[in-house]
């Protein structure tokens, strides 16, 4: 069977997965426009979550404070001491499954295994940092109120909660000591922040904190008076970090396929950009283009027949079989098939990982065009890079520092650096955890 370049094209075409379609000045205008409308409280697929953080802290040398996060994958609390010229220390750290990954929970459970691990911490230190990797709305007081979770993760009875107000019964219902102070912050707020201390020798002109990993997310820093949904930030002459929720975002191009996709996921409504370019949805939808190039004849019988018999992927497969092809690997069967389906498979990844590679990149241009930051060279803006999927995938990474520098930096004019920082989100939780 060997279809022609041709056939393919109407396939991608058909389906509206052609990453042709996916134009990213004009992405990037209509995420702007999203920005905007979210800022001012209209109708958007961004919700624009304030922070509440701007550009101060009240970090003293060799300050102890805990730092838990809570992310796609993991779930890990730290015990931090800052400095003020140096790497914070990560004195102590513990990991586990995020729970609600393993099967589900419910919303006190969580809270419960949280409060028994911080207990030992809290003997240390009452003042915590916890990026929640969710969509959570962020109050003055800086706790957050869970809007809903993504990822596939599963707390039932979660939605609405705010979080200090839960994490306060929990340490009552164990009788453990409560904390003194608590900033909930996003993990990509938590990356710029980390970024804003590890590179502040070097003269960048603004920070924005991006996560591609299990999910999807960006932030940056905005003028308060544009954020005229909240009155009285507009007051103040001040920067605040704004979580964009971009993983919402839903407003790019798509196909029948990506609509067949959502149908088949927790929330086929919601997180539409997410199950486009992130790490927990990657290598499903993978797997449907290729199920649906079998239905369309486009694989051999026997291809047809393999593909069914994996019943899915995994977004970690697909970087390791294109970086080394192991033989344990699930995907090396497409070594062994006929080279027209063998190539067929390399030409349905590399459109995936095109079109992901495509739309992160308009995200980053969307929010670049907002602030007007990074004109100058000499001055440029520092995308804080984060996250397993854009850490491991290398493939995919390289699709996304081709588009910035053709894209954003030779056609859009902008200046920036991607940076990929051990530890940033980590340490921006710490020292979040100062803010005033």
């Amino acid at each position: 069977m060997n279809h022609s370049n041709q056939e393919l094209d109407e396939f991608l075409t058909k389906m509206g997965i052609s990453p042709e379609f996916t134009d990213i000045s004009k992405t990037a205008e209509i995420f702007r426009q999203e920005m905007q409308d979210g800022l001012s409280g209209k109708a958007s697929s961004l919700a624009m979550i304030p922070s509440f953080i701007t550009n101060t802290f009240s970090a003293i040398e060799n300050e102890c404070v805990i730092a838990i996060d809570a992310g796609g994958t993991n779930l890990r609390i730290s015990l931090v001491r800052l400095h003020l010229e140096k790497l914070p220390e990560i004195l102590s750290m513990k990991r586990f499954p995020m729970p609600g990954t393993k099967g589900a929970v419910t919303s006190d459970e969580f809270f419960d295994f949280l409060a028994l691990e911080l207990a030992e911490f809290l003997t240390k230190t009452t003042k915590i940092g916890f990026c929640f990797s969710y969509s959570v709305e962020i109050l003055p007081s800086k706790d957050g109120k869970i809007i809903a979770l993504g990822k596939e993760v599963k707390i039932h009875g979660i939605t609405g909660r705010i979080i200090g107000v839960e994490l306060t019964k929990a340490l009552k219902r164990k009788n453990l000591p409560p904390f003194t102070h608590l900033t909930v912050l996003n993990d990509t707020t938590a990356a710029l922040i980390g970024g804003q201390f590890l590179c502040r020798d070097y003269p960048y002109s603004d920070f924005i904190g991006y996560i591609l990993g299990t999910g999807t997310n960006i932030c940056y820093y905005e003028k308060n008076e544009n954020i005229k949904k909240i009155p009285t930030l507009t007051e103040r002459n001040a920067r605040t970090i704004v979580n964009t929720e971009s993983g919402y975002f839903d407003r790019q191009f798509r196909g029948i396929l990506d609509e067949e996709f959502w149908a088949d996921t927790q929330n086929p409504s919601d997180h539409h950009l997410e199950k486009m370019v992130s790490g927990q949805y990657l290598g499903k939808l993978l797997y449907k283009y290729l199920t649906m190039a079998a239905a369309h004849h486009l694989f051999s019988p026997k291809a047809a027949a393999m593909i069914s018999a994996l019943g899915d992927i995994k977004t970690q497969d697909i970087s390791n079989f294109l970086s080394e092809n192991s033989t344990e690997n699930p995907l090396h069967i497409f070594s062994n098939l006929e080279p027209a389906d063998t190539n067929l498979f390399y030409h349905l990844t590399d459109a995936l990982l095109e079109r992901a590679a495509k739309l992160v990149t308009a995200s980053i241009a969307g929010c670049l065009l907002e602030t007007g930051c990074g004109r100058d060279a000499d001055h440029p803006v520092l995308v804080l890079m984060e996250g397993s999927t854009y850490v491991h995938f290398s493939q995919l990474k390289e699709k996304i520092l081709y588009y910035i520098h053709t894209e954003v930096i030779q056609k859009l004019g902008f200046h920036l650096v991607l940076k990929e920082l051990d530890g940033a989100v980590t340490y921006g939780t710490a020292y979040a955890a100062t803010a005033e």
